[in-house]
């Protein structure tokens, strides 16, 4: 199976190269450092720990861990495929550690890879299972964790067509580490060892909050500072028309909101203008602060790496990929600032916590954006909206402590490591 999954990848790799030039037109990122991709580098270099965060979530998710590994003076190599989260793991640390590009699933590229950076522990964000790159990862006798683990039904349903080869990938690692049990379950059934098996909860919980930018107040009075603000984070396709299709009964509400929009996708940033500029709505660009006053009545958030500050001056906050089945965008992040969350019905990717966040009545999960307008009325009332804000927080803060776990474990199998050499 896996000789037929090489065969293909090695078939579609100059596709791979084509659509990293296509999307650098709207993100010039994309076509920088392209060598990595095939890591064609013939440095060999040393490391303790190797993080692998597949894009922005995963890096801001992964940053309070590495900084305080970095803390305790670790080598620390990390890996991403995407430009958004290669900028802020390199703004965020600068020359603390070293960021490459993950390269191709391809045999004998990923041999090169593990063989040009040694490192005594891998450590995989999420579920990135790429086959080559695990598999060659154990034959070159390195330990493997997979934390802050998920597996949404939708994924698992999928693997479960390609079982038995899964059986092989899942078992490479010495550690699976799930938010949640029904995620433990899922990769068990997939074939892991139940023994290597662990439930911890999101790494997300120990967020590092953003300072008070003033930067970000400023802004604030540039477009009133009165004025209520609904951000729209981490938005896919079509979410943000769905509910601008909503705005003459939001203005009706809120007679002086104003929205935000931050889309999950770079390239999609101008699309979005377009989109406004189209409904015949104000719109401003925060690249541009020239173009936002007090008329102004969309703002695009077109950068990446601001979210959190964006969350902390607004007064709503919808998170995106759940009004369209992309399994919702990170949901803590708002609830860490006390900014009230709406969520469509699709929160696979965040289901544990989307789960006792509805129980505790800490969330307010919509079917379609057509309620917005209701659920925003609701929140006019303040003991509905301070009591939906606290009672988000104390689920939050109940799970805060995640990382201090990971030292831990982090810190005894280097340690361990180190007395067998």
């Amino acid at each position: 199976m896996r000789l037929i999954y090489s065969f293909i990848m090695y078939l579609l790799a100059p596709l791979f190269f084509i659509r990293l030039w296509w999307k650098g037109r709207a993100c010039p990122s994309y076509r920088e450092r392209l060598g990595e991709r095939l890591c064609l580098s013939r440095t060999v270099k040393t490391y303790d720990i190797w993080f692998h965060v597949v894009s922005l979530g995963e890096a801001m998710a992964a940053i309070p861990l590495i900084q305080q590994l970095l803390d305790q003076h670790y080598q620390i190599l990390v890996t991403t495929i995407t430009p958004s989260g290669a900028e802020k793991i390199q703004n965020q640390f600068k020359a603390s550690l070293t960021h490459r590009y993950l390269p191709y699933d391809l045999p004998d590229v990923t041999k090169r890879f593990f063989k040009l950076h040694r490192f005594r522990l891998g450590i995989i964000v999420e579920t990135e299972l790429w086959p080559n790159l695990i598999i060659h990862a154990k034959r070159a006798n390195r330990t493997l964790f997979l934390i802050n683990a998920r597996l949404s039904m939708q994924s698992f349903n999928r693997y479960k067509k390609i079982k038995r080869w899964m059986h092989t990938i899942v078992r490479q690692f010495d550690g699976i580490y799930a938010q949640g049990a029904a995620d433990a379950k899922r990769f068990i059934a997939l074939g892991a060892n139940q023994s290597n098996v662990f439930v911890k909860p999101n790494i997300k919980f120990d967020l590092m909050q953003p300072s008070c930018d003033k930067a970000y107040q400023a802004l604030k009075h540039q477009w009133g500072v009165t004025r209520p603000v609904f951000i729209l984070a981490s938005t896919h396709d079509n979410e943000e028309a769905l509910i601008l299709a909503q705005w003459q009964k939001l203005k009706k509400i809120l007679p002086e909101l104003i929205i935000l929009i931050a889309p999950r996708h770079a390239e999609r940033f101008q699309i979005v203008y377009e989109m406004v500029k189209h409904k015949h709505l104000k719109v401003g660009l925060t690249s541009l602060k020239s173009t936002i006053n007090a008329e102004t009545e969309v703002v695009i958030i077109n950068s990446y790496g601001e979210l959190l500050n964006f969350y902390a001056i607004s007064d709503y906050a919808f998170v995106g990929g759940s009004l369209v089945p992309r399994g919702a965008q990170n949901v803590l992040e708002p609830i860490a600032l006390n900014t009230p969350v709406i969520v469509g019905p699709y929160t696979f990717n965040f289901q544990t916590i989307c789960d006792e966040l509805k129980q505790k009545s800490a969330i307010k999960q919509i079917s379609t954006a057509e309620e917005i307008p209701e659920v925003l009325t609701h929140l006019q009332h303040q003991q509905t909206h301070d009591t939906l804000v606290a009672n988000a927080y104390l689920v939050f803060k109940r799970y805060q402590g995640v990382v201090s776990e990971y030292i831990t474990l982090i810190d005894g199998v280097l340690k361990a490591k180190h007395h067998e050499q």
